[in-house]
């Protein structure tokens, strides 16, 4: 989760967008990628 959460934060930085939007999507793939791993 971290090697996602690492490329999101650097493209965030650079398009400047809101730290509440990037913990949003970032929450979004942390979930996503647990029910991936939990199926699995």
């Amino acid at each position: 989760m971290n090697w996602v959460a690492t490329a999101m934060g650097i493209t965030y930085l650079f398009e400047r967008k809101s730290l509440k939007l990037f913990l949003i999507n970032a929450s979004y793939h942390v979930i996503t990628f647990t029910g991936i791993g939990l199926i699995l």
